[in-house]
C-alpha cells in the first residue's frame, strides 16, 4: 500500500518551492492555512506577488497529473510550484505517490 507523501512551509517575502525535495505525484492538493492573514501566490519559479495566482486564506486548489495514450502528459508536482506571500504565513500540500 503506498504511504501519502505531506509537506508544510512558512512562506516568505522571497517565491520558494513547495517542496524542497523532488516528488512524483499522481495527485495532491494545496492548502492555505485558514490562520494565514493574508493571501499567497502560487506559480513557476520567479513568481511574485503581482504575478502569481492568489489563494486566500483556508482555499486550496488541486493536481491530478493527466495522460494521453497512457503517457503521462502533465507531471507537475510540489517542487515544481513555487509559493509567495507574507512572512510566517502557511501552506501544505498532501498527495498521492505516482
Amino acid at each position: 500500500m503506498p504511504t501519502p507523501l505531506t509537506g508544510q512551509i512558512s512562506v516568505t517575502g522571497t517565491a520558494q518551492a513547495v517542496s524542497t525535495t523532488p516528488v512524483t505525484v499522481a495527485a495532491w492538493v494545496l492548502k492555505t492555512a485558514t490562520t494565514n492573514q493574508n493571501p499567497i501566490f502560487i506559480g513557476p519559479e520567479g513568481i511574485t506577488t503581482s504575478t502569481g495566482h492568489q489563494l486566500d486564506p483556508g482555499d486550496s486548489i488541486e493536481y491530478e497529473r493527466s495522460f494521453q495514450n497512457g503517457a503521462p502528459r502533465y507531471m507537475l508536482g510540489p517542487s515544481d510550484v513555487y509559493v509567495v506571500g507574507t512572512s510566517g504565513d502557511k501552506t501544505t500540500w498532501f498527495g498521492s505517490p505516482a
